[in-house]
């Protein structure tokens, strides 16, 4: 569980650019349920 908190962290950019970039919306989600987890 601490690994995927960590892996959101590692990825800002990817998160941030994910407005410009055009994601799928399951990797929205996926990142979303992280999000979640990470509190």
């Amino acid at each position: 569980m601490v690994q995927e908190c960590k892996s959101t962290e590692s990825m800002p950019i990817f998160l941030a650019g994910s407005s410009n970039v055009r994601l799928p919306k399951l990797e929205i989600k996926k990142f979303n349920g992280i999000d979640s987890e990470c509190g």
